[in-house]
C-alpha cells in the first residue's frame, strides 16, 4: 500500500514537471526568436525575413550555397593511372596438362595499369592546378576534368613530398580560379567547407568547423608538420580538393583522414594554403623545393612516455629531444647525439620539437645555427653546452 503510494505520488511529481517543462520551452524559444529579430531589425532587417535569415546575418549562415557556386567551377577531377610489374601464371600449351608433358608451373612478369582518383582545384587561369603529391605520384597518365566536362592531359610542374603538394600544368586558358587566403588567420571553430570526389562522386560538398590547427600527423611514411584539422566529412577521393573559409577562399588543401577505431569519430586534415603559397614559386620555376636541413629526428619531450621520462630525469619541461640523428648531416658532423635535449637556437628558446622544425626551415641554407643542448653523462649527470650546426640543402634522397 505504501509502496502504491509512493509510486502515485512520483507519477504526479513527473507529470507537473512535464508540464513545467514544455511550458518552458515554449516561453524559451518566444523569447529566443524576439531577441532574434529585435537583432534583425537593429541591423535593418524586415520583419519579413524572419527568423531563420535572421540567425544567417547574426553569424550563422542560412546557406553556403553562393560560396559552393562561386568556388565549384575552380574545381576539378584528377584521374591518374599508375603503371605496376606483377607475375602471374603463364598460358601453356593445353597438352601439358598431360601426365607425361607435366612441367614445373610457370610465372612471367606483366605491366597492368592501376586507376586512381583524387581531387584539385585551378591556382591560376593559365592551367595550374593544385593537388597532393600523393595523388600523382608515380603516375604516366594524368587527367585533368573541369566542372564543365571538358578534359585535359595535364603533366606535373613541380612536387614537394615532405607537404604533400603537386603543381599540375594543363594546356588551357582563361580559367576560373580559386583564391587561395591566409591560413594564419583560421580559428577554432570557423566554419569550412571541403569540396572533392569522393568515391566518384563528382563535386560532392560537406561543411563543418576548424577542429583544431598545428596537428602532427603520420599516414604512409609522410610525416605531416602544422595541419589544419576538421570536422568537415572527408572521404577518399577527397585528396587535393579545396577546403574553404566562409569568405570562399582556401585555407588548405585536404591531404588526409583519421579514423579512431574505438568511437566513430572520423577527422580530415589539410595543408595549410600559408605553405603552399609559400612553396609555389619553387615549383613553378624549379620544380621542386629546397629547404634547410640539419639532419635531425626529434620528438617533443612532453610527448616521450611517461617511463622513459622517469628514466631519463631530464632537467627541463620544454624542447626538443632528439630522437636520431642522421648519418653523414649536418647534426652528426656537430657531433649531436640521441638522447641530447635541445632547448634554444641562438637567443630563441625551443619548447617543442615542431618549434625547432619551423625555425630551421626559417634559416638559411649555408648558415650556422648555435643549439643550446643539454646532454647526459654516463654517470647520469646532465651538462648544458652550445654546438654549433651547419646548415645544409635538404638532400632529395636522405642518407641511411
Amino acid at each position: 500500500m505504501m509502496t502504491q503510494r509512493q509510486g502515485g505520488v512520483g507519477i504526479g511529481v513527473y507529470v507537473v514537471a512535464a508540464i513545467v517543462g514544455v511550458l518552458g520551452g515554449i516561453i524559451g524559444t518566444a523569447i529566443a526568436i524576439s531577441f532574434i529579430q529585435t537583432s534583425a531589425k537593429s541591423q535593418g532587417m524586415k520583419p519579413g525575413a524572419g527568423p531563420i535569415a535572421a540567425i544567417g546575418r547574426l553569424g550563422v549562415p542560412e546557406s553556403f550555397a553562393p560560396i559552393v557556386e562561386n568556388v565549384n567551377p575552380a574545381v576539378v577531377n584528377v584521374d591518374t593511372q599508375t603503371e605496376i610489374e606483377v607475375e602471374v601464371p603463364s598460358w601453356d600449351p593445353w597438352w601439358w596438362g598431360i601426365p607425361f608433358f607435366d612441367r614445373e608451373p610457370r610465372t612471367e612478369r606483366r605491366t597492368i595499369p592501376i586507376p586512381g582518383r583524387g581531387s584539385g582545384f585551378i591556382v591560376r587561369d593559365d592551367g595550374y592546378v593544385l593537388t597532393n603529391q600523393h595523388v600523382v605520384q608515380g603516375a604516366h597518365n594524368i587527367k585533368v576534368r573541369l566542372q564543365d566536362g571538358r578534359e585535359f592531359k595535364a603533366q606535373v610542374r613541380g612536387q614537394d613530398a615532405l607537404t604533400d603538394i603537386a603543381l599540375l600544368k594543363i594546356n588551357a586558358g582563361n580559367l576560373p580560379v580559386a583564391e587561395l587566403g591566409d591560413s594564419n588567420k583560421v580559428r577554432s571553430g570557423d566554419w569550412v567547407i571541403a569540396i572533392g570526389n569522393p568515391q566518384g562522386l563528382e563535386h560532392t560538398v560537406t561543411v563543418g568547423v576548424v577542429s583544431a590547427k598545428g596537428r602532427r600527423a603520420a599516414a604512409e611514411g609522410r610525416v605531416y608538420q602544422d595541419l589544419i584539422q576538421t570536422d568537415a566529412l572527408i572521404n577518399p577521393g577527397n585528396s587535393g580538393g579545396p577546403l574553404i573559409n566562409a569568405r570562399g577562399e582556401v585555407i588548405g588543401i585536404t591531404a588526409l583522414i583519421q579514423a579512431e577505431p574505438r568511437t566513430v569519430g572520423l577527422w580530415g586534415f589539410a595543408v595549410p594554403s600559408n605553405a603552399v603559397k609559400e612553396l609555389m614559386p619553387q615549383l613553378i620555376e624549379k620544380g621542386r623545393v629546397t629547404r634547410p636541413w640539419v639532419g635531425l629526428n626529434i620528438i617533443s619531450i612532453d610527448k616521450l612516455p611517461p617511463e622513459r621520462v622517469r628514466e631519463l630525469k631530464p632537467p627541463v619541461k620544454e624542447g626538443a629531444f632528439i630522437h636520431e640523428v642522421i648519418a653523414g648531416g649536418p647534426a652528426a658532423s656537430a657531433d649531436l647525439r640521441r638522447g641530447d635535449i635541445v632547448t634554444a637556437i641562438g637567443s630563441k628558446q625551443v619548447k617543442s620539437a615542431d618549434a625547432l622544425v619551423k625555425m630551421v626551415r626559417a634559416s638559411k641554407i649555408g648558415s650556422d645555427l648555435k643549439f643550446t643542448i643539454h646532454r647526459k653523462s654516463l654517470t647520469g649527470k646532465w651538462s648544458k653546452m652550445a654546438v654549433d650546426v651547419h646548415v645544409m640543402q635538404m638532400p632529395a634522397v636522405l642518407p641511411q
